[in-house]
């Protein structure tokens, strides 16, 4: 008795494992091919452009290096700071790794902006709207390569969004 219960809850097993009906693609995930479509998602991007913008360390730091390496300010000993103070940065100092990074991560998600919303065709996003968005992504790209030089001099420039860790930059 036992033996069939065994061999019946294994073929139960088996029979329920090669279901097509557990393959579900999350509806709830943004991907590339289900995103861009709607006005809020044009606005949605838009608002994760201003988040890389607000990131504390991004934020905070592009003010205040540029005042510490002109003795408007004073570094704290031992700090982050005291390499700009003795105009000696270090790219494995934490703020300066971080502005690099979310300098960049702004510089993509504007790049995604302006490739993807021209495309969106919802009767919501009207011409001006669409405008207004495609300046702000514009701005924000512009003010991102500003502080970059301000702080670091010749950048590199990415001139179209990245799709893939193997695309030629």
């Amino acid at each position: 008795m036992r033996a069939f219960i065994k061999v019946t809850l294994v073929a139960a097993v088996l029979t329920v494992s090669s279901c097509d009906f557990l393959e579900v693609t999350p509806v709830s995930q943004i991907t590339s091919t289900n995103f861009f479509k709607t006005a809020g998602d044009a606005d949605a991007a838009l608002i994760s452009c201003y988040d890389a913008l607000q990131a504390f360390t991004y934020s905070r730091d592009v003010m205040m290096i540029p005042d510490i390496m002109s003795d408007a300010l004073r570094a704290n000993s031992g700090g982050n700071f005291t390499g700009h103070e003795a105009f000696n940065p270090s790219p494995v100092q934490g703020n300066i790794n971080q502005i690099w990074q979310f300098s960049y991560i702004a510089i993509q998600r504007t790049l995604d902006v302006l490739e993807n919303v021209p495309a969106i065709t919802d009767p919501a996003l009207t011409e001006e709207r669409k405008n207004r968005i495609l300046g702000e992504a514009r701005f924000i790209r512009g003010l991102t390569y500003f502080n970059l030089t301000r702080l670091f001099g010749k950048v590199p420039i990415i001139e179209r969004a990245t799709k893939s860790p193997n695309q030629d930059l």
